[in-house]
């Protein structure tokens, strides 16, 4: 244990510098132990991926020598990723690996990107040059396709099954500095692109840049619009209601427990009160905006049914197994007073996700909802998070939370499938041009669909 100890504090120390290797024995040593806890913690990692040890032991393998400390963090994150279930989490920014970012010494992709159909569009640039404008499409980095660097990155990201949706989103979240950790870390950017409109292909050379930098030329621009609101926080930023002659709207934002907690939210209170002015106000068409909510408090999931509930359903609504075996099934809850008898359309998205994704299927199941937008993040069959398991990988005290609750949904006669999230009656994707124009295509889809 001294030995090991030794080894952490003398490998942080100096582990910013890409010169220093940890040995590979140390690297095996991590890899098995994460592999070992993964197996201990996460209750259906072999019910959704069977070739668990397979996977890893074959990334293991390859493992032929001392590794970089971001070379590591890959196999660290590759391990992860072949768990099949998005709920973990791999570090965070205070650890060796990713406060090179905050304390500036890493210097990386000074852009913003967004992932769309398998495309890299430029949604803002933070250098000081103009020629690479939002909207961009991104051909190849350094001569490596961008095709070729979705492929790196995406094995990189934990995620429910085989949803591309959610790996889009995730990936666009964090493009840059997935790039700098997972591909490449140079001093220079040569971009193949097109700008917005044209086929035409050309070529910029762009510096990498100090988050510090990005955010002094972010400043400098005269012309930059500028970002967030200064409005004062209000029970908006968990969800608004708007109801009109012909059908009412009700975005979700969020089920976060941060704002839960804010605003002393109770979830049978808050529906009784939105489905009450929905029935007072005689509305016979509802659309309810699921897209970006990224989950949360479950028990908003759940407490909705009553409110949306149709038909005979049966009894059964879930069951849960935690790490350690305990099982608990729950059962559908009874009709509200203020149960809504109208049509449900739900709009969903690649971050309709965990809990949300857990109300999108509620309302598919129990409410006979029509599901327009794209595939949810999360499973349709059931998903593992609720309670996380934190380890500290011994040789770099890196932290990985490891999901150890399984939520699994009775067999539904709506969707038979696995591995995959709730899949759309409309599929309707945001296109490039619906970004430059600020068109919600989905909710326009929406509202023409209900209007007939």
């Amino acid at each position: 244990m001294k030995n090991i100890s030794f080894f952490f504090f003398f490998f942080v120390l100096l582990a910013s510098s890409f010169g220093q290797k940890m040995p590979q024995e140390k690297v095996i040593e991590d890899a098995n132990f994460l592999i070992s806890n993964i197996e201990k913690f996460n209750p259906a990692l072999y019910r959704y991926n069977p070739d668990f040890i397979f996977q890893s032991s074959k990334i293991i393998s390859s493992i032929t020598d001392s590794l970089t400390l971001l070379q590591y963090f890959s196999f660290v994150s590759q391990i992860c990723a072949c768990s099949n279930e998005g709920h973990f989490q791999i570090g965070n920014w205070k650890d060796v690996v990713h406060r090179g970012f905050l304390d500036n010494s890493y210097r990386y992709l000074p852009f913003k990107m967004k992932v769309l159909s398998g495309e890299i569009i430029v949604l803002a640039n933070f250098t000081r040059d103009s020629v690479l404008n939002s909207y961009d499409k991104v051909l190849s980095i350094n001569g490596i396709s961008s095709a070729d660097i979705l492929d790196v990155l995406y094995k990189h990201v934990p995620s429910d099954g085989h949803i591309m949706s959610n790996l889009e989103q995730k990936v666009s979240t964090g493009f840059s500095w997935m790039y700098y950790l997972f591909v490449e870390q140079p001093s220079i950017f040569d971009i193949e692109f097109q700008s917005y409109g044209s086929d035409h292909v050309q070529s910029i050379s762009v510096q990498a840049l100090t988050r510090a930098e990005q955010i002094e030329n972010l400043k400098m621009k005269a012309d930059e619009r500028r970002k967030g609101s200064t409005a004062s926080k209000s029970i908006n930023e968990f969800y608004e209601l708007n109801i009109n002659e012909s059908y009412a709207y009700l975005m979700l934002k969020s089920f976060n427990h941060r704002l839960v907690d804010r605003y002393k939210l109770k979830p049978k209170k808050l529906y009784a009160d939105i489905f009450g002015k929905l029935n007072d106000a005689n509305v016979k068409k509802l659309i309810i905006d699921l897209r970006n909510n990224t989950g949360g408090r479950n028990v908003f999931a759940d407490e909705m049914i009553s409110f949306i509930l149709k038909g005979n359903a049966g009894s059964y609504l879930k069951s849960t197994i935690s790490w350690n075996g305990k099982r608990k099934s729950y059962k559908l809850p009874k009709r509200s007073k203020h149960v809504y008898s109208g049509d449900i359309v739900v709009l969903t998205n690649g971050s309709t996700y965990s809990a949300a994704a857990s109300l999108a299927r509620y309302l598919r199941e129990y409410g006979n909802a029509y599901v327009i937008g794209e595939e949810t993040g999360s499973r349709y069959e059931g998903y593992v998070a609720g309670s996380t398991e934190f380890i500290s990988l011994p040789n770099s005290a890196i932290q990985i939370g490891i999901p150890r609750y399984l939520t699994y949904y009775p067999d539904s006669n709506k969707q038979s499938s696995r591995n995959r999230g709730l899949i759309p009656d409309l599929i309707v994707r945001q296109n490039v041009n619906d970004l430059k124009e600020n068109n919600d295509r989905v909710l326009n889809v929406a509202i023409d669909f209900v209007s007939q």
